[in-house]
């Protein structure tokens, strides 16, 4: 098991003068210490045991992707694995090489293994760089593939979906004297002329009473969560494009692959492109990026509360106005790291809480 342990065997004040000491010689513009994680490992055997499979499901999720994307990620795979035979075959003939080269003692014989030598290294770096660049495709295809959907999920259309529960109270009927946006019109609370100014159409101002249900709503599904044992996080907003990527969060605004992305990108001068996030789970997530948990610290669970950005860039109509689909919303995530094993049932551990939160507010639910 792998940790990241921060070690500190001098004491408290000789730590205090190092620091002091970094400080002061420390450039206003030194250069930033550069991040690496490992590339994502991804289970390529699992995708292509059963390649029809992989390729219904990407059909069944109406993925913008060509037909025969399986294959080509069949093909690739063996490409690579050919590779990477031949490359540890060569850099086996190069050990040898360089034991002859040292065991040779005439003048001739050294001129010919210096040129063996030198030739197999060639020959090494020359199949590295090609299968550098096999493993890079080979990983942005299969990163392109939808994850399998539960199987008790149902497939297609909205009328397909299975009604497993109802609670709460029995629905009001619906009635447009009700409309959101008149109602927090006719109070104050809303301020969309601003907004506009501000930033632009769908970047509500909450004034007043509706700001203030907005915090408490929040307090109250963070307090829940906390008592369940969840660990309370306040992540960032922005994260590199590449933990966003690796997380699988590519959304769009519907099939096809000119549809619009909805990820908001940030100009930055460092060498990370930097993205704001449409979720909390993508910084959540990179709470564990490259670091190892044991099977005695899973589950690990945590309840994030961030801002969510969504470009939201698809046509607008009247089911879209007010407080839907805007650029930016706060938003309470549970979010949890299991074993294989216990994931369904941490799965149902956070539709159980959600339950209990949506419960205590009394709202009607299906």
């Amino acid at each position: 098991m792998f940790t990241r342990v921060a070690s500190a065997r001098c004491c408290p004040r000789h730590a205090r003068c190092m620091a002091s000491k970094a400080k002061a010689k420390a450039k206003p513009n030194a250069p930033k210490t550069k991040i690496a994680i490992p590339p994502p490992r991804l289970d390529y055997a699992r995708l292509l045991s059963d390649p029809e499979a992989t390729a219904r499901n990407v059909r069944e999720r109406a993925m913008p992707l060509p037909s025969d994307v399986v294959a080509e990620l069949g093909r690739l795979r063996e490409q690579a694995l050919s590779l990477e035979t031949q490359l540890n075959r060569t850099r086996h003939e190069q050990g040898l090489a360089s034991a002859s080269l040292r065991d040779t003692k005439d003048k001739d014989g050294k001129a010919a293994a210096v040129a063996r030598a030198r030739e197999l290294k060639e020959a090494v770096q020359a199949l590295e760089r090609e299968h550098r660049e096999v493993e890079d495709t080979l990983l942005r295809v299969a990163g392109s593939l939808p994850n399998f959907s539960n199987p008790a999920a149902p497939i297609g259309a909205e009328e397909n979906a299975t009604t497993l529960e109802t609670f709460g109270p029995e629905r009001l009927p619906a009635s447009p004297l009700r409309d959101h946006v008149d109602v927090a019109d006719r109070f104050g609370w809303l301020d969309n002329a601003a907004s506009a100014i501000a930033t632009g159409t769908s970047w509500p101002f909450l004034l007043g009473a509706l700001a203030q249900l907005e915090h408490a709503l929040v307090g109250y599904a963070v307090d829940m969560a906390a008592r369940e044992g969840f660990t309370p996080v306040s992540p960032p907003d922005v994260v590199a494009v590449d933990i966003a990527a690796r997380c699988g969060f590519q959304p769009r605004d519907g099939p096809g692959e000119d549809a619009p992305r909805q990820t908001y990108t940030i100009e930055s001068e460092g060498e990370r492109q930097l993205c704001l996030t449409g979720t909390a789970e993508v910084p959540l997530a990179a709470l564990w990026a490259n670091r190892t948990l044991g099977a005695d610290q899973m589950p690990a669970r945590v309840v994030g509360v961030g801002k969510a950005f969504r470009a939201e860039a698809g046509a607008r109509g009247a089911d879209t106005r007010g407080l839907y689909r805007v650029h930016q919303f706060t938003k309470v995530e549970l979010f949890a790291v299991t074993t294989a094993e216990q994931s369904e049932g941490v799965m149902e551990e956070l539709r159980a809480l959600q339950k209990r939160i949506i419960e205590g507010l009394g709202l009607s639910v299906r």
